[in-house]
Order: structure tokens, then sequence, then C-alpha cells
């Protein structure tokens, strides 16, 4: 009882690579990727989280400015690859109900006026941190998430160099 009372108030710790994983509190950092990834309900992009909001431009001082009318904020399951190839599990902490394109298309049907639409998306395949709760389990590591932060698209692995590079000829 007492370990798993520290193991809460340890500070949080940043986690890239398997051989600093640990159990307890930590930011880890990765690309998420999925199988069956989710679809942005505006756009129709493949992400593993999203903000969709709905704006109408209303009247102030200095001009008009949007007002957000609706939002709503998602995040789904999916894998988390570690800069070592070490993959997790990543789940949120609280379930959340995506935007469906029926409702998506609701709206936009509805007819009023002066609306329009945003959504801030979080695609697949990019870098990500994910603060929470890392745990090991039979199946290997988890984290249950409550705050994920996007760090942009992820560098392209390259290849191994092959044989003889290019350039300018040496003389003889």
């Amino acid at each position: 009882m007492l370990s798993k009372l520290l193991r809460h108030l340890r500070p949080d710790i940043d986690i890239q690579t398997s051989v600093e994983l640990r159990e307890g509190s930590a930011s880890v950092f990765g690309v998420a990727h999925s199988e069956s990834p989710e679809l942005s309900p505006f756009r129709g992009r493949r992400c593993v989280a999203y903000v969709y909001r709905v704006l109408r431009m209303v009247q102030t001082r200095g001009g008009s400015a949007p007002s957000v009318v609706r939002e709503r904020t998602f995040h789904s399951s999916f894998e988390l690859k570690l800069s070592d190839g070490t993959v997790l599990t990543a789940h949120p902490k609280k379930s959340s109900n995506p935007i469906t394109k029926e409702e998506h298309t609701a709206m936009i049907s509805s007819g009023e006026e002066g609306i329009f639409f945003d959504e801030s998306v979080v695609p697949v395949g990019n870098r990500v941190r994910l603060s929470g709760m890392v745990l090991k389990r039979e199946g290997g590591w988890s984290i249950r998430y409550g705050a994920l932060e996007d760090l942009g698209e992820a560098p392209l692995e390259r290849a191994a160099p092959s044989g003889r590079r290019k350039g300018k000829k040496r003389r003889t």
C-alpha cells in the first residue's frame, strides 16, 4: 500500500525509451499510431484526437470576433511508439464521445446564419507527449493519459547508407 502511495507522490519523469520505463506518474514521448484511427468529422483526417468547434461571429467594440457556440474534445485509445521502437498502449482517463459525420451534416444543414466550423487534429504519425499513469501489465506497458500534447510531425526514419556516396569524385 505504501509503495502505491509513494509511486503517485513521485515527481513526473520524462520517458522516451524503454530503458526509462517505470510504473507511476510520467510524461511519455513517442509517435502516435493506430490500426483503425478515428476520422475527424469536419475534414475527415485520420487522427487519434481532435477538438471540434462550432463558432459564430459576434460584434465587439473593436469589430467582430469569433465566439464558441459548441465545442467537443475527443481522445481515442492508440499505440505509442517510443524512440527505440517499444510500443505502449495509450488509453484516455475519461471516455469521450466523438462527433459523427451525421451530427456534423445536421449542424451544416440547420440553416443557422453566421456559423462556421473549426477543428484541431492530432494526426496519426505525429509526435505526442502523454501525461498520465504508466502501468505494466502481462501484455506489456500501457499509459492512462489525462493530457495529450501534439509535438508536430515525426521525423522520417532514414534508411542506412548503402555503399558509395554521391558527390565529387576523387582525383587519382
